[in-house]
């Protein structure tokens, strides 16, 4: 047991597989636990490095085994998937962590905070909101156009304007099918106070942390968007520079090169689709507002804007601007009491 330097645990519910080396990554330990067996475990075994792949859980295990003295490392699964070698099962998996563990090129992932775990909730809570409301709107507007009535499908505006295109309808919509048409308005109204409250509370929590307030003075970046980048981010020294972190977020074009010829493809998509879509979703706000700008000079940011959708066109503009503001972030998060630079210096 006192040769073992680095433990891999491939977690489950109830069964975790462990995988132990020493210093010349020779196996020294192949062991089964029990889910009430780990913690007594790792409390009575000499200090080490302990891999686990970043998994429903793991964040909890990485934080109660760090009191023991441990150092925890996470790996992302797709790291992982690559070293398993023949048919899948936990002991194949667990050596498959160890040997993802020490190659050079992968990447890990910061153990989040129950605070950081406390703030993803709220946010997976709003984006099902939000999903379900996406939903009723659209099935209101196909059942609205079954009765050849059509409105916008502006979210903020639509039941108002199913009210007014109903009075309009006079005798072709029945009884029974303006009932189920205010059914589902109220079920929209339903949904939109749940995600207003939760707007809220995100927005009391941003307005209550520094770094929150901080990422919120980059243009495009808003309480929503800093606050989920603060709780997926745990660690941003983990990224070398803003480029990784861009890349991370898969915000960086796909590459098909060979033979020294370098073909750059559509953005990766890779990474934390969510907060890709905040920032993508505030750098199509900023270019909305450049209309404001109709007489010369314009100030660095709204200059390199421009030109850009004039040189490559709207949907790649919108693209650039959220790599940039992704690289902020980072600058702003790596740098304490960094703040953006409003004449276009990544930050102060």
């Amino acid at each position: 047991m006192k040769d073992i330097s680095v433990i891999a645990i491939d977690i489950s519910k109830r069964v975790f597989q462990l995988h132990g080396v020493n210093e010349r990554r020779e196996q020294v330990l192949k062991q089964k636990l029990s889910r009430e067996r780990v913690l007594e475990y790792f409390a009575n075994l000499k200090p080490c490095t302990v891999v686990m792949e970043s998994c429903g859980g793991s964040h909890y295990w990485a934080r109660e085994l760090e009191v023991f003295g441990h150092k925890v490392k996470l790996i992302a699964g797709e790291f992982v998937k690559s070293y398993v070698v023949g048919n899948k099962n936990d002991v194949i998996d667990a050596a498959a962590i160890s040997e993802a563990y020490h190659s050079p090129r992968v990447r890990f992932v910061g153990t989040n905070s129950i605070e950081q775990q406390d703030l993803q909730m709220k946010h997976r809570i709003r984006t099902r909101q939000v999903r379900i409301r996406t939903s009723i709107v659209n099935e209101l507007h196909g059942f609205l156009l079954e009765y050849g009535l059509e409105i916008p499908r502006s979210v903020k505006n639509i039941v108002t304007n199913v009210t007014s295109v109903l009075e309009k309808a006079g005798d072709r919509v029945s009884k029974t099918g303006r009932a189920v048409f205010s059914e589902l308005c109220n079920e929209i109204k339903e949904v939109q106070v749940r995600i207003d409250a939760l707007d809220r509370e995100l927005e009391q929590v941003a307005k209550n942390h520094a770094v929150a307030q901080r990422l919120c003075t980059i243009p495009g970046v808003g309480p929503i968007t800093a606050t989920a980048i603060i709780a997926a981010v745990g660690d941003p020294h983990l990224f070398k520079n803003g480029r990784q972190f861009a890349a991370w977020l898969g915000l960086v074009p796909s590459q098909d090169s060979t033979g020294g010829k370098t073909k750059l493809g559509r953005i990766t998509k890779r990474g934390d689709k969510y907060i890709r879509c905040l920032l993508v979703q505030g750098a199509n706000s900023c270019t909305m507002s450049l209309k404001r700008y109709k007489t010369e000079p314009y100030p660095k940011r709204i200059a390199w804007m421009k030109g850009l959708i004039s040189r490559r066109g709207r949907e790649k503009a919108v693209v650039a601007t959220a790599n940039k503001n992704a690289r902020i972030v980072w600058a702003i998060l790596s740098k304490d009491g960094a703040v953006y630079d409003a004449n276009f210096k990544h930050a102060a």
